[in-house]
Order: C-alpha cells, then sequence, then structure tokens
C-alpha cells in the first residue's frame, strides 16, 4: 500500500491527473444495488479510458469485468461501478483508474461491506510494542480481526479524528478472514496517556473498538538515547509487531 500511494502522489505531481473516490466505505444489505462513485481533477472525462480493481485476499489485484450484474460507465466528470443484487461475495476493496494515453493514474480506493455480518465468531485483537516508548520514535501498530465472516472495515480513532492506515486482507481455508490495519504514528504528535482506538466496522449500526493507551513515560528510567540506538529500537518494534502478525496469521490459517 505504502508503494501505491508513492505511485499516486508522483502521478499527481508530474501530470496533473489524479483520481478519486469520495467514500472510504460502503455499506449494503444483500440483494441490493450499489453505485461507486469516482472522480477526475482532469478534463480527459470521459475520453480517457477507466478502469474498476477489486482487491481480496493476498493482497491480489483482479480487474473487474462488465458483466449482468457490474457495469462500468463514465459520465463528464465521473468515472461509475454499479453493481446489482450485491451479495456478500462483492466484498472487498475496489479502486478506479483513468487512462489518459499516456499515464495510467488510481484512486486509494473504496471498501464495500455487504449484510449485516455477525461478529459472533470474530475477536479483534491490538500488537502494541511492549519496550518503554521516548521520543522521538514511532509507534507502529496493528490490529488484527481473526475469523471474520467476510472482508470487514477497519480505521483507526485518534484525538477524534479518523485515521485509515493500510489494510491487508487474508482468507483462511475455511473460508473466513483475517483482516489486519497496520499503522506508524510519530511519537511528536502524541501524549501520554493518550487512548488509541481501533474501530472495525461489521455493519453499518455500530463499531466494535478496542483501546490501547500510550503508557506514562515517566514509568521508565530517563535515558537519553543516540541515534544508532533510535533506529535500532525502532527497527526492532516494528519486527516485533511483523512477527507476531505473520505468526499469528499462520496459527490461524492452517
Amino acid at each position: 500500500m505504502l508503494t501505491l500511494k508513492l505511485l499516486i502522489l508522483i502521478q499527481v505531481l508530474i501530470t496533473g491527473l489524479s483520481a478519486h473516490q469520495p467514500e472510504d466505505v460502503v455499506f449494503a444489505d444483500p440483494g441490493n444495488s450499489v453505485n461507486l462513485t469516482c472522480a477526475s481533477n482532469t478534463s480527459c472525462l470521459p475520453k480517457c479510458r477507466s478502469w474498476w480493481y477489486r482487491r481480496k485476499e493476498h493482497d491480489m489485484w483482479t480487474v473487474v469485468d462488465n458483466t449482468s450484474r457490474k457495469t462500468g460507465s463514465q459520465s463528464e466528470a465521473n468515472i461509475h461501478l454499479v453493481i446489482d443484487n450485491v451479495t456478500p461475495q462483492d466484498s472487498g476493496r475496489y479502486y478506479c483508474s483513468a487512462y489518459d494515453g499516456s499515464t495510467q493514474v488510481f484512486s486509494k480506493g473504496t471498501t464495500l461491506v455487504i449484510g449485516d455480518i455477525s461478529a459472533f465468531n470474530a475477536s479483534i485483537h491490538l500488537l502494541t510494542p511492549r519496550m518503554p516508548i521516548t521520543h522521538p520514535f514511532s509507534i507502529p501498530l496493528a490490529c488484527v480481526v481473526y475469523t471474520a465472516p467476510q472482508q470487514v472495515y477497519a480505521i483507526w480513532k485518534i484525538s477524534g479524528t479518523h485515521i485509515k492506515g493500510n489494510m491487508v486482507f487474508l482468507k483462511k481455508p475455511s473460508g473466513a478472514w483475517i483482516v489486519v490495519n497496520s499503522i506508524s504514528l510519530s511519537r511528536d504528535i502524541l501524549k501520554d496517556g493518550e487512548r488509541i482506538t481501533c474501530e472495525v466496522w461489521f455493519n453499518s449500526s455500530t463499531p466494535v473498538s478496542v483501546h490501547w493507551k500510550i503508557p506514562q513515560s515517566s514509568n521508565y528510567p530517563k535515558i537519553k538515547p543516540t541515534r544508532c540506538c533510535m533506529y535500532v529500537r525502532s527497527g526492532l518494534t516494528a519486527a516485533y509487531l511483523f512477527l507476531s502478525v505473520f505468526s499469528i496469521c499462520l496459527s490461524h490459517c492452517y
């Protein structure tokens, strides 16, 4: 996802061409129709070509082809994808793409969640650093949803502001899903004792929330780290979270 964001930024800076989906998540009931919209800041529409992509498990991308239920279209300033008679299998992350003859750009995507998903068999866990957190380290965090019946939507909430993070979807052989939302926060913008929340939306009514409070720095010895120490400890913390997610996912996938 970091590569995709960097690609989008480079495309906008060099060409001025961009694609934007105003909705980060869309909920719908089975059997209804969904209209996903993507706006472009260029006058190439409706002349330029456009596509829709769907990101599924293990970051696999597939082109959304026109079928009897799925129809892509263009207007003067927007790109549309209409999905009729939606089913839970249509859930996922959808991206639009525009091509003006020389440059192809991608949007940041919209997560589509179909149905009133039960959270009964799912569990949510926050993976946080175990070592003392001292300025100016960044704080890597991961929110992991186990055995969700289908792809769900997870987002971070810090000081009343929602932050998207990076989503990864893993499908188990049983058909259940593991959803991971990871984020790295700068220690400069966070306060001791501040609460960080991961909200998981199984449906459009109310999210299931899990919380973590940043430890008080006064609880630890005051040590002035060297620059080398800062990089090593930040790297070890990130590696610890990655290995934790990887090992737990393996244990749940097999």
